[in-house]
């Protein structure tokens, strides 16, 4: 007589156990969640409000409508206008072209790297060059952008990596080294506690938002500063202060380029070529040229001319040098010490385009820029 086969059927209690039990532990998960962030916003406190989401959301809204987009600090998002890019590619290139402002105030590379991660990342459809300005790679802390919610936001796992890489191939201290690395792992930390960044999760319908937000849209991005606010008010007084001080640090840095001196003492030796070689590599194995830009700044930066001349940047847009481009540097053209003003900021866009033009008038595979110089490095 054959014997019947044990029931391996789960009775009804055994499931509401293992239903409970799952419940319990996905209860615990979230407790484990709420005290962690807990902790974090005890120790901490509220983070700074952010300065990037709505410029960031007028490009993701109409992300496959641009051609060139500029990403960089606020020297980038005061000096370029659009519409004066728009006319003069369109011009040279035959065909309607537009371009996209994504510099951001206080922005450095580390943090620039990330947004063009980002921007890669949406795929848009038309964009072919990507401009940015050339990138010192510091893994300084801004003090006055230190703990706002953009800081801990792009401090994911692989910016983090690069900045710590950074940070121990750096010659500073031993000291500075373990302030910087405590700071920026501390950052990894809330991020990963997704501390203060609901909207990851949702967003709110906020018809004010959405105003900034088209607004940023309608400027392509494009930011001037302004003497009514109160910022720009302070800014233009302490520049018109002392232009005498502003002219005599031009004529240094003239005499600087005439000399061949514009890049500064061992930048050559320090320059974190690594991550500038991966994030070109990024961008043109996306089918996208990388063009670097050295604003017209009043300080001495890393060695772009030789990164250039060695092959590490492929196109450079070189704009430091006063003797070359002295209406960069005039003291009716700047709003402040590092900025332009509009006037300035007209002058300066025709200028990028014009050495853009070659580029946009050269039809681009995207196959071929993907495999192009420094593909692979």
């Amino acid at each position: 007589m054959d014997r019947a086969l044990p029931n391996s059927t789960p009775c009804s209690g055994d499931v509401r156990r293992n239903g409970l039990y799952r419940l319990a532990l996905v209860l615990v998960g979230v407790a484990a969640f709420v005290a962690a962030s807990s902790l974090l916003r005890g120790l901490q406190g509220p983070l700074k409000a952010p300065t990037l989401r709505a410029q960031v959301e007028a490009f993701l809204a109409a992300k496959d409508e641009f051609d060139v987009v500029f990403v960089g600090s606020s020297r980038i998002q005061r000096g370029i206008v659009p519409r004066v890019i728009d006319a003069r590619l369109s011009q040279a290139a035959g065909t309607p072209l537009r371009s996209f402002n994504l510099g951001i105030a206080g922005m450095r590379g580390f943090e620039a790297d990330w947004l063009i991660r980002r921007v890669l990342e949406s795929e848009p459809a038309r964009l072919r060059h990507l401009v940015v300005e050339a990138p010192h790679f510091q893994p300084e802390v801004v003090p006055q952008h230190d703990f706002t919610a953009r800081y801990v936001d792009w401090h994911d796992a692989r910016a983090t990596w690069l900045v710590l890489r950074a940070i121990w191939r750096s010659s500073v201290s031993l000291p500075t080294k373990l302030e910087l690395t405590w700071r920026n792992l501390r950052f990894f930390a809330m991020r990963s506690a997704n501390y203060a960044t609901s909207e990851r999760f949702f967003r709110v319908e906020d018809p004010a938002w959405d105003r900034i937000v088209a607004g940023w849209g309608s400027l392509q991005g494009y930011q001037p500063l302004d003497e009514k606010t109160p910022q720009g008010a302070r800014r233009r007084k302490r520049f018109l202060r002392n232009v005498e001080g502003f002219e005599a640090n031009v004529e240094a840095i003239r005499l600087l380029a005439e000399a061949g001196r514009l890049a500064a003492p061992g930048s050559r030796l320090v320059y974190d070529q690594e991550s500038l070689v991966e994030q070109a590599d990024a961008i043109r194995a996306a089918g996208i040229t990388p063009v670097y830009l050295a604003t017209p700044a009043l300080v001495r930066g890393p060695d772009f001319s030789t990164l250039h001349r060695e092959g590490v940047i492929e196109h450079l847009i070189d704009l430091r040098d006063p003797n070359t481009d002295p209406e960069l540097f005039s003291k009716r053209n700047r709003f402040d010490r590092e900025h332009m003003n509009e006037r300035g900021a007209r002058i300066l866009s025709a200028r990028i385009a014009d050495d853009l033009a070659p580029l946009v008038a050269k039809p681009v595979d995207r196959a071929e820029a993907a495999d192009g110089p420094g593909a692979g490095r």
